[in-house]
């Protein structure tokens, strides 16, 4: 990075980006994404610059860890020149193709080309400093959850919640998986094409490609995005995680069935939803979500797999179903519930430091309405999908048991997911990032009694 550097160097990019994402709270994947998109640069350095952005998020606590000795007055330093120096150490500890000397060239030209020459010069003595010495191993911590926050940079509420609800081993699992690489999953829609047959095309176009074991449906791909070949143009294959994709087995679908997927952004279960149904069997789905750009991506998934006939599309809020919807009126409902993400930390690492315990204590209430909004909509004999993205209980299971005790007329009915190791005593799903590498996740299916409006009005009459 000398003086005259380009404005679109991927080192002074995935600094500003991880600026933004640091003070003011921005999203790492829409920031990334919007300056692929103005980057004039080869395909090499916009990777780069996706790495070094995704790998600092990832590895940010540790990256401290390392820096801390050679900071003697960390409180007073610019944010942009811990950037800086985080993007250098990264690229010194993980990046063995970056020679050592590249890494901290770069870092103390952009410091002298957006500081004074006393930032270049810190700059340069704590990364000199930081090669003249061994590695820092956070294993030397003494609180055992400390060394897993410091490790595997989580927060430290988060590492307390994971020993507590699972246990100090499944936590380190968890959390050493959080930063693998992301896997490129596609779920086949087996309307259109076997998984065997769109095995067989994406292999013969040159993708490295293998069948999920976790979704009936899923392919894990390599070799880049398909989203050219014919297969996806068709709406054959779409890209989604392999967990997710279990939506449509818990629903137990049916042609005929009119289906609401009730917080249905950005619309990839919508789609997987949609090729189950017929149109003239009489099937019809019903998407709805509160923000008014998710909507736009739930119309365009539809409308791109060809279900846009089948699929009506409205801004709702969940809770207040029951004001648009008829009682008795769902075959099925799925309820994929505004969450913590927790489940996402390997895809959305920036959410490691945007999320606190303060900012979830209100998620289990709103996931509760919304469940409590759509039970009277389902028809007696229909059956009701919670779902999450998040591992942590309090969203999950305890959700689904203040449900069930608030509405005696819903019973748990066991998801036939022929790996039963993931589920629990009542049949409950729970897939954590390390079980398969892909997003954690939560599925519980929920039936409604027959006869259930007679039973919950003596219910009702007792009280």
């Amino acid at each position: 990075m000398a003086k005259s550097m380009k404005e679109d160097d991927p080192r002074q990019v995935a600094c500003q980006v991880l600026e933004k994402v640091d003070q003011e709270a921005g999203y790492a994947n829409l920031e990334v994404n919007a300056r692929l998109d103005k980057m004039n640069a080869s395909q090499e350095d916009k990777n780069l610059m996706t790495a070094l952005v995704y790998g600092v998020l990832q590895h940010q606590y540790l990256l401290d860890f390392y820096l801390e000795p050679y900071i003697k007055k960390p409180k007073k330093l610019q944010a942009w020149v811990r950037q800086v120096l985080r993007l250098a150490v990264y690229q010194l500890v993980f990046l063995d193709h970056i020679p050592d000397y590249a890494a901290i060239n770069e870092a103390v030209q952009y410091a002298k080309k957006r500081g004074h020459k006393g930032v270049s010069g810190l700059v340069n003595g704590v990364l000199r400093n930081f090669l003249r010495h061994d590695l820092r191993n956070p294993k030397d911590l003494a609180d055992p959850v400390d060394r897993i926050r410091v490790s595997y940079s989580l927060p430290k509420w988060l590492v307390d919640k994971l020993i507590t609800q699972y246990g100090q081993k499944t936590a380190i699992d968890m959390a050493a998986s959080y930063n693998k690489p992301a896997k490129l999953s596609l779920r086949v829609n087996l309307d259109k094409v076997s998984r065997e047959e769109a095995c067989t095309q994406l292999e013969a176009s040159g993708y490295q490609v293998q069948k999920s074991d976790l979704a009936p449906c899923g392919l894990i791909v390599a070799g880049g995005l398909p989203t050219s070949h014919p297969l996806y143009q068709a709406g054959a294959i779409r890209i989604q995680d392999e967990s997710a994709m279990l939506v449509g087995l818990a629903l137990d679908l049916k042609s005929h069935y009119k289906v609401a997927d009730l917080c249905a952004g950005p619309g990839g279960k919508s789609g997987h939803i949609a090729s189950y149904l017929k149109a003239e069997a009489g099937g019809q789905l019903y998407a709805s979500d509160i923000y008014d750009h998710k909507l736009d991506l739930i119309e365009d998934s539809l409308e791109s797999q060809g279900y846009a006939s089948l699929a009506q599309v409205k801004k709702l809020d969940g809770r207040i179903a029951g004001q648009v919807y008829p009682d008795n009126y769902f075959d099925r409902i799925l309820i994929d519930a505004p969450c913590s993400g927790m489940g996402l930390l390997r895809r959305k690492p920036d959410m490691r430091y945007s999320k606190d315990v303060a900012s979830l204590t209100a998620l289990p209430e709103l996931q509760l309405a919304i469940l409590n909004a759509a039970g009277p909509l389902l028809k007696e004999g229909g059956k009701l999908v919670y779902a999450t993205c998040t591992i942590l209980q309090e969203e999950n299971q305890a959700v689904t048991q203040a449900f069930l005790k608030e509405n005696p007329e819903f019973f748990l009915e066991k998801i036939p997911f022929d790996q039963s190791q993931y589920l629990d005593n009542e049949g409950q799903v729970t897939i954590l990032p390390s079980d398969f590498d892909s997003d954690g996740f939560y599925l519980a299916r929920l039936v409604k009694r027959k006869e259930a409006s007679g039973s919950r009005q003596r219910e009702d009459e007792k009280r």
